[in-house]
Order: structure tokens, then sequence, then C-alpha cells
């Protein structure tokens, strides 16, 4: 099989149709997310909101996948909270687009991502051409037990 193309310029994609598929009210509450645009011709952007009941620290993973048509599978990554907001790439887009507290463990409260635009500056990862399932799931460490999980599609335009 073919390796799929991959994409080097991010203003080639568009985003949509961001959702919560499930999230655990034993640890967040509230949990929404939407995309769109302002008007046309804008780019579309996604927003996301969640309130943490409890503290996130590495007691909370986040598997962050994403998969695009004819790739024989899926290119996931597994990274404990704190390790995760420690990488430049991911500090750089949290600052840019949330008001997650960027320390260790995240207190609970109210947090937002905001027009958020994908792929992230400086994502280490190589971005396929196509459509792109993204599938962002967030569980306890030490047990499996999904706090959150969230879709997106992102495809070539």
């Amino acid at each position: 099989m073919k390796n799929a193309p991959l994409m080097k310029d991010k203003d080639n994609y568009r985003q949509e149709r961001a959702e919560i598929k499930y999230f655990n009210p034993k640890y967040v509450q509230n949990a929404q997310a939407f995309t769109g645009r302002r008007r046309r011709g804008d780019p579309y952007r996604t927003n996301i909101t969640a309130t943490l009941i409890k503290p996130w620290g590495n007691n909370v993973t986040v598997e962050f996948s994403y998969r695009a048509k004819g790739m024989p599978s899926a290119i996931t990554i597994s990274v404990k909270i704190c390790d995760v907001i420690k990488r430049k790439w991911m500090m750089d887009f949290m600052k840019t687009y949330s008001d997650v507290k960027l320390y260790c463990p995240v207190p609970a409260g109210t947090y937002r991502v905001d027009n958020i635009e994908l792929p992230p500056k400086n994502f280490p990862l190589p971005i396929p051409k196509g459509d792109i399932h993204i599938n962002i799931t967030h569980y306890m460490t030490q047990t499996k037990e999904v706090v959150m999980h969230t879709t997106l599609l992102m495809h070539t335009v």
C-alpha cells in the first residue's frame, strides 16, 4: 500500500465537526465543543469548554490519534498531562488558544480552548493529505477509565 502524501501548509486544511463524544461526570462537567466560522470565507475554528472537577496531573493521560483514508493504521501518541504541557509545541499552542493553567497539576476549574487552528504550528508528526479523523481521549493513567473523548474531522481543501 502506498504511503499517504504529506501536507506542510496548514492553510490547506479545514476542520469540522468537533464533538465531545463522552465525558465522565466524576471528573468533568459541562463539556462542549463546536466548530464553525464567523462568516463565509473565514476559516473554520474549533472551541472547547470543560469544567475539571479534580486537578489533572500525571494521574490523567491524553491519547491523541489521527488517521487518514489509505493509512494502514492510526498514528497515536499517549502522554501524561504534566509531561505533554512541558513540550514546546504544546505550550505554544495552549498559550495561544486557551486559558488552561500551564503548570502541574492543572487545578480544578472551567477552561476554554478558543478558535483553535489545526494542525498546530510545530506539530512534531507528519500530517497526511485527505480526510483525517482525529480522536483525543483523556483517561485515568492507572485504571484507563475514560475521562473525556473528543472527535474532530480535518480535511484538505
